[in-house]
């Protein structure tokens, strides 16, 4: 069965499997910083709360770094491990990166002292910045539609703050437009996904 070197073959298939983990952890780590660095940057510039100490301007690039080995290091270790021991690795490290966001942003906050401060027009260029860096990036990597999510929340409160739409109703209708657009994009993706499982089956 496994030919006449059986240690060739298992080098050759973890090489094999090695590859094929490659091509998938490449878009889901694109996916990770866009989704994370972007969202935080644009939640930060729509609170009007573009101000960063030591903490933020050191902490959150950390952070983001050591996620993205992590990643990598557990895409790789998984590759013949049960589905239950791949989730508790991914749960751990959520919770890694939720326990140090939260830690840097109250230090930011309650210890640090502002050392980059942006004016309410840099504000916005600030905004488009992102926006655009979210949409050319995740065109180039190819990332998961999840980095599309701050756009899908931001976007609409961004154009009515433009238009000048402040009052209650509109905000209730920027929460439901971004839940609609939010679900007609999963139901897109399930779309797709379920044709390209029927493409694998017919093959």
């Amino acid at each position: 069965m496994f030919g006449g070197d059986p240690r060739s073959y298992a080098d050759e298939l973890a090489k094999e499997l090695s590859g094929n983990h490659k091509e998938d952890w490449v878009p889901f780590v694109s996916a990770f910083l866009i989704g994370s660095l972007f969202y935080m940057i644009l939640s930060d510039a729509i609170s009007q709360n573009l101000s960063y100490s030591w903490f933020a301007l050191i902490g959150y690039p950390l952070v983001l770094v050591a996620n993205v080995i992590m990643i990598i290091v557990m895409f790789r270790a998984s590759a013949f491990q049960t589905s239950s021991r791949v989730f508790l690795y991914f749960w751990m490290l959520g919770i890694f990166q939720l326990t140090a966001m939260v830690t840097i942003k109250l230090l930011d906050q309650k210890v640090g002292t502002p050392l980059l401060v942006l004016t309410s027009g840099q504000r916005w260029g600030v905004i488009l910045l992102m926006l655009l860096c979210i949409v050319v990036f995740n065109a180039i990597l190819k990332a998961n539609v999840v980095s599309l999510i701050p756009i899908i929340f931001f976007g609409p409160q961004l154009i009515f703050e433009w238009i000048g739409w402040t009052s209650p109703s509109v905000i209730l209708l920027q929460s439901l437009l971004s839940i609609v657009i939010l679900i007609g994009l999963m139901l897109i993706v399930l779309r797709r996904a379920n044709k390209k499982n029927e493409n694998t089956n017919v093959n």
